[in-house]
């Protein structure tokens, strides 16, 4: 029968070993990441457009996927420019995207006025209806301290990663 100190030693080792397999799963969460900060200006549909496409092609996206996660993400960005903010504030939007097997997840928040505003810049409401039709599944919510708050996600083809650097801005 093992002793006490046995029976422990055993349990810190399984506990090293899963441990090991987490950041091992963190550090390729991070490897096939993109979290921009972004200003919301004109260039930032574009910049957060090429950085996700990037990834998307990096994971095995078909260039079919890629073109969909890439006006998708520009729509998403292109409605925090244009409708968070008051007139000529200029606020973040932020954009985390990460690929986990064959699923592609982008967030897209900023701290503006929260989607129940009214807009000053009302639009026809056609991004949304092309980010519904694009992604396979996506939700927009109010974030807690203020703010929109999109979330995307893409299932991919090849569901195979290339080493890639990190984006972050």
């Amino acid at each position: 029968m093992p002793s006490e100190v046995d029976w422990l030693r055993g349990r810190l080792l399984a506990a090293q070993g899963e441990a090991r397999r987490l950041m091992a799963r963190a550090q390729a969460l991070t490897r096939h990441s993109v979290a921009l900060k972004l200003t919301s200006d004109t260039s930032a549909p574009g910049v957060a457009r090429n950085a996700v496409a990037l990834l998307a092609g990096a994971a095995g996206a078909s260039t079919i996927e890629v073109d969909a996660v890439k006006t998708a993400v520009s729509e998403a960005v292109t409605n925090a420019v244009l409708h968070a903010y008051d007139g000529g504030d200029v606020g973040r939007v932020y954009v985390d995207a990460y690929v986990v097997g064959r699923v592609l997840t982008v967030l897209v928040a900023d701290d503006g006025r929260g989607p129940r505003v009214p807009s000053p810049n009302p639009g026809l409401g056609l991004g949304w209806k092309v980010i519904m039709q694009l992604s396979n599944k996506c939700a927009i919510t109010r974030r807690g301290g203020g703010g929109t708050l999109i979330y995307m996600r893409f299932r991919l083809g090849h569901g195979r990663l290339v080493d890639v650097p990190a984006a972050r801005v």
